[in-house]
């Protein structure tokens, strides 16, 4: 989502080089990536379709792959992360919905 990023405490917020908004992919098995927060130390999960922060040694829900349109698709829900009202979500996948476009900056 050009100019916004996702921001530890689980709001979006303007990007900004600290390492709260600061995610790296982390490369997963074939061609799958982890996201990882610099700050928080932990990954981007789901666990019954909720997104949450998971420490780094768990690994369900935190494998993620890019869809149709820059979608980002969790491998274990097959949702797509979206957001909502600020705040980021998970929603079916919906390749023409603007929220559900993620781009690196």
């Amino acid at each position: 989502m050009p100019g916004r990023g996702l921001r530890l405490g689980a709001v979006f917020a303007t990007c900004a080089d600290s390492p709260v908004t600061n995610w790296t992919a982390m490369a997963g098995s074939g061609g799958s990536y982890m996201l990882y927060n610099e700050s928080a130390g932990q990954r981007l999960s789901v666990s019954f379709n909720q997104l949450s922060m998971a420490d780094c040694g768990s690994k369900n829900g935190q494998s993620w792959r890019t869809g149709t349109s820059s979608t980002v698709v969790n491998l274990d829900s097959s949702l797509c992360l979206d957001e909502g009202s600020g705040w980021p979500v998970l929603a079916s996948c919906e390749p023409s919905k603007s929220t559900q476009h993620w781009a690196k900056e």
